[in-house]
C-alpha cells in the first residue's frame, strides 16, 4: 500500500540555526530559517533512504529584495536534490509576505545583488510530513 503524498524537506538542527543567526542578522520582521524543500506531494516511500538521514553543507550567499532575503543552498554533490530550482532557506520576510515568495524572487524577480558571506557548515536532517 503506498504511503500518502507529504513534504520532504531538510530541517535545519538547532545548533545550525543558531549558527546562522550569529552570522545573518534577520532583515525583516518575521523569521523563517527552518529548512530546504526538497520535494512535495510526492509519496513517502520515494525518500525512505534518506527520510531521518543527517547531510552536511556550506553556505555562503544570501540574497533579498525590499520584501524577503534568502541563503542559497548548493546541493551538488551533498546526496541532497531540490525540487526548487534555486534551492535555498528562507530566511526572513516582511510582515505578511509569504515565505514561498523567495521561489519567485530567486528565480524571476529583481532582487539585490548577492551578498557573499564566510562559508557556514550547517547540518539538516531529511524529514517528511
Amino acid at each position: 500500500m503506498p504511503l500518502a503524498k507529504t513534504f520532504v524537506y531538510a530541517e535545519l538542527t538547532q545548533e545550525s540555526k543558531h549558527k546562522l543567526e550569529a552570522a545573518i542578522p534577520y532583515k525583516f520582521a518575521e523569521h523563517f530559517g527552518t529548512h530546504i524543500t526538497i520535494d512535495w506531494d510526492v509519496d513517502f516511500d520515494l525518500y525512505k533512504d534518506i527520510i531521518g538521514k543527517k547531510f552536511k553543507l556550506k553556505v555562503g550567499t544570501l540574497a533579498g529584495d525590499n520584501k524577503i532575503e534568502a541563503i542559497r543552498v548548493d546541493l551538488i554533490g551533498t546526496g541532497l536534490r531540490s525540487v526548487n530550482k534555486n534551492p535555498h532557506i528562507t530566511w526572513s520576510a516582511d510582515t505578511g509576505v509569504n515565505p514561498y515568495y523567495s521561489n519567485f524572487m530567486l528565480y524571476v524577480a529583481e532582487f539585490d545583488q548577492d551578498k557573499k558571506f564566510t562559508p557556514i557548515e550547517i547540518e539538516v536532517e531529511v524529514l517528511a510530513g
